[in-house]
């Protein structure tokens, strides 16, 4: 019980220095530019562009590494292509 108790305790401390620093640096707001939101701590490629496509409506997709593989390999493409393939706008004219 105790190593649960110890556990939920780190995260809590975790999330409460990591919600001062969100709020420091973007004043409480979710940053609009990729490259800003891959700098939050546990954000990355993916969730950075679902962020930006659901809550902005920018024109980004969200490619886990499963789909850039399987991608790769259907469409005989490397994982650069399909990178680039994937953040081209072409897709939402």
């Amino acid at each position: 019980m105790k190593s649960i108790l110890k556990k939920i305790q780190t995260d809590l401390n975790f999330i409460r220095k990591e919600s001062k620093f969100f709020e420091k640096k973007y004043k409480g707001k979710i940053p609009k530019r990729l490259e800003e939101l891959q700098e939050l701590p546990g954000v990355g490629e993916y969730t950075a562009n679902a962020l930006l496509a659901l809550v902005y409506n920018q024109p980004h997709i969200a490619l886990d590494a499963n789909l850039k593989r399987f991608l790769s390999i259907k469409l005989n493409l490397l994982g650069d292509v399909v990178i680039k393939l994937a953040s081209v706008n072409w897709y939402f004219k």
